[in-house]
């Protein structure tokens, strides 16, 4: 039954969702709004990013190339270039004549106001000990995105390595003060205090980083004795999404439930660019599939809703109940009632009441 049920929905969204001549992408966890991409370039942006995750840098680094081919001004495939070729300078005897600031600049000429491409440059920059530049770099980031904590983190780190201790100081408290709940802040917190010596401020980022769930600077592994599914879900209402990644494989959350569980609660960024993923791997993944569909609707990007929701066989799909409820909502969203109760006399329900409090969540949703 489940084939002919996804074969209702795809229809059923099909003739719903016309695409948009505007084009939304999600990268970095952000979403960019601009030019159309091909088809061929944004699966070798999707295939790099799979490649990169799982570490394998180089074929990674051949993806992004391949897409560049494709699409030569993209600002993103560029700074991922760039990037990499970065980390294969660092690597121990990597010999190699390509230059990383050639690619990161031509992405900043493409597009000034791409706030990854002056990140990623100051990165590379901290890393060769070009600190001048890294400051300058991280200076245009945080311009240009000042909500983002990267760029203020390592704007901070050039400024402790030039030996401005106190204004490298001054940023990390702000960060922490606007986002207390970083986990990313309060670790580069507590390890700026450990390298000053300022014990009190050390101790008191460990407790934060305790209090959060995050791991303690001293402590790598979390103090809990076992990561549950609550803390998935708490990592992502906050927005701390590497660990949510962390405590999926944890708590063994599947890549395609975190998205989906992600999608639930409007984290609709991270849910495409985490279900995307997961589909460059296994199309077949009715979790990563409806987390896409979801996400896509919500970020209001017919493109990627149509891409999600066709070319793809789900003949043995196992329907999660979450899946069943979001899709259920979906579908009442783009088509209707009729479509809604299609798919769910199409599906079978769980029986009795969820364990799972996201689920009973969404299931009484109105």
């Amino acid at each position: 039954m489940a084939r002919e049920t996804w074969v209702v929905a795809l229809a059923c969204l099909a003739t719903a969702c016309a695409s948009s001549t505007a084009v939304t992408r999600s990268v970095g966890g952000r979403l960019v709004r601009g030019r159309f991409v091909t088809d061929d370039a944004y699966a070798a942006y999707l295939r790099g990013a799979l490649l990169e995750a799982q570490g394998k840098r180089e074929a990674a680094l051949s993806a992004y190339t391949e897409g560049a081919r494709h699409d030569p001004n993209s600002p993103e495939l560029l700074t991922k270039i760039g990037a990499l070729i970065c980390d294969r300078q660092e690597g121990a005897g990597a010999a190699s004549t390509e230059k990383p600031g050639a690619a990161f600049e031509r992405a900043a000429a493409i597009d000034p106001a791409y706030e990854e491409a002056w990140t990623e440059r100051a990165r590379c920059l901290l890393k060769r000990g070009q600190l001048e530049g890294a400051e300058r770099a991280a200076r245009i980031a945080v311009s240009l995105d000042p909500n983002r904590a990267e760029p203020a983190l390592l704007l901070s780190l050039a400024l402790e390595r030039l030996g401005r201790i106190d204004e490298s100081k001054r940023w990390l408290e702000g960060l922490v003060v606007r986002s207390p709940a970083s986990v990313d802040a309060l670790e580069a917190m507590a390890a700026f205090a450990e390298r000053t010596h300022d014990d009190a401020r050390h101790a008191a980022a460990e407790r934060e980083l305790r209090a959060l769930g995050g791991r303690s600077n001293r402590k790598s592994p979390s103090t809990k004795a076992r990561v549950t599914i609550a803390d998935v879900d708490g990592a992502i209402g906050r927005g701390a999404f590497d660990d949510a990644r962390r405590l999926a494989l944890a708590a063994r959350v599947s890549s395609g439930s975190l998205a989906l569980r992600a999608a639930a609660v409007g984290a609709a960024s991270f849910a495409k660019e985490q279900a995307e993923l997961v589909l460059a791997a296994d199309p077949g993944d009715a979790d990563a599939r409806v987390a896409a569909a979801v996400a896509a609707d919500l970020l209001r990007d017919d493109e990627a809703l149509a891409r999600a929701m066709t070319g793809v066989e789900i003949a043995k799909a196992h329907i999660s109940p979450l899946a069943r409820l979001l899709m259920a909502e979906l579908l009442v969203r783009r088509v209707g009632v009729d479509a809604k109760k299609a798919w769910i006399e199409g599906t079978d329900a769980p029986a009795g009441e969820s364990e799972d409090a996201l689920v009973r969540d969404v299931a009484g949703r109105r």
